[in-house]
């Protein structure tokens, strides 16, 4: 449970002013803003997702808790290759923005099936 939440609650809080630009960018409605506004909104999901990363390895490296998070590293590790490949696009589109966003809801279905289905820590 404490992945869930913090996997849906600290993207949000930490990434809300560049919520708020991409936004901003997207409201100009022309292709060069909108790929700004997701480039910004990938650079800023690289930034967070490498944070924690860092943070992880990092309480592991000390041993305060022991890696019981197999199911959630293979989740991130499949959203991260998607993203990676997305994002090496010059242009990108409004399916780059379907898929992307898709992703969220498809990395925590990934999470639980791994969990509850296939029984992976």
């Amino acid at each position: 449970a404490p992945f869930y939440v913090s996997f849906i609650a600290a993207p949000f809080a930490c990434n809300a002013p560049d919520f708020v630009a991409a936004y901003a960018y997207s409201i100009k409605k022309n292709s060069r803003s909108s790929s700004v506004a997701f480039m910004a909104l990938v650079g800023s999901v690289c930034m967070c997702n490498t944070m924690g990363l860092g943070i992880f390895y990092w309480s592991l490296y000390s041993k305060t808790q022991a890696y019981t998070f197999q199911a959630e590293s293979l989740a991130v590790l499949f959203v991260q290759v998607v993203v990676g490949f997305l994002a090496c696009n010059e242009r990108q589109t409004v399916g780059h923005a379907v898929a992307v966003t898709l992703l969220y809801p498809t990395c925590l279905a990934i999470v639980w099936v791994l969990e509850n289905k296939v029984g992976i820590d």
